[in-house]
């Protein structure tokens, strides 16, 4: 009577700990924190202040880009313009 032996099993690739989900944990952790302080200096009024003055800087840079290319072009496309 022959024998029948199942082949040995193969040795399976180490095994890596799954560090996906723990550094995703670890910078929405850190996120959700910085949002927070964030949300909490923004009460300041000095604070308040600055960020309404860099927006309206930003803003003003803004309108001016916009301007000075209505100016130059009119309103066309970029990739119509013909020089």
């Amino acid at each position: 009577m022959r024998r029948v032996t199942s082949a040995p099993p193969s040795p399976s690739p180490p095994s890596r700990p799954n560090w996906d989900p723990v550094w995703a944990q670890i910078v929405l952790r850190w996120t959700k924190r910085k949002v927070t302080e964030a949300a909490q200096r923004a009460l300041d009024p000095k604070v308040r202040r600055r960020n309404i003055t860099l927006t309206v800087i930003g803003l003003v840079i803004i309108a001016a880009l916009l301007g000075w290319y209505l100016w130059k072009f009119g309103i066309v496309m970029p990739w119509k313009i013909d020089e």
